[in-house]
């Protein structure tokens, strides 16, 4: 920069000394500058570093639905049930969700107790999470498996996410 102000300073001292001598005399023409002027590059600024990109947005993960199992011929909470419903519990911190809950029992006794027995599976279910939703109760009219080795599959309760 002291460059560039020191040859514009030459330049202009020059530019009035051969003013002066050319207005002295009036037959004297100047055909050509004296000094040719000097061209001085302005020394290059950098640029100003970008802001950091801010963060991306992240959509929090779905909440996948559950199933959870019961004993024959109960309604209570197991206790490997009750550690799932609270790892649950603890992935649906801050969300604000609704859900269905869905009990089921085998094909072991009168229709009418198995409809009550899921109802009741699904309400616990409902009760110990500490969400609210829908209540349905399937009794034993949709079973996982027939087979009767396997009915411990149909003593279920559905924890579904409902969309809204």
């Amino acid at each position: 920069m002291k460059k560039l102000i020191l040859a514009n300073a030459i330049w202009y001292l020059v530019l009035a000394v051969v003013m002066v001598s050319a207005v002295g005399c009036a037959k004297k023409t100047l055909k050509k500058p004296l000094l040719e002027p000097v061209v001085v590059e302005a020394p290059k600024i950098a640029p100003k570093p970008e802001a950091p990109a801010a963060a991306p947005v992240v959509a929090p993960a779905p909440i996948p639905n559950i199933m959870i199992y019961f004993e024959f011929n109960s309604d209570g909470i197991r206790r490997d049930a009750a550690i799932d419903l609270d790892e649950y519990s603890k992935l649906l911190q801050g969300r604000d969700v609704s859900f269905r809950y869905i009990g089921s029992a085998c094909q072991i006794g009168t229709e009418e107790y198995n409809m009550d027995l899921s109802r009741r599976r699904a309400e616990n279910a409902r009760a110990y999470l500490g969400k609210g939703g829908t209540v349905l109760a399937l009794g034993e009219s949709r079973p996982a498996t027939t087979i009767e080795s396997e009915y411990w599959r149909n003593r279920t309760c559905a924890i579904e996410v409902v969309e809204e």
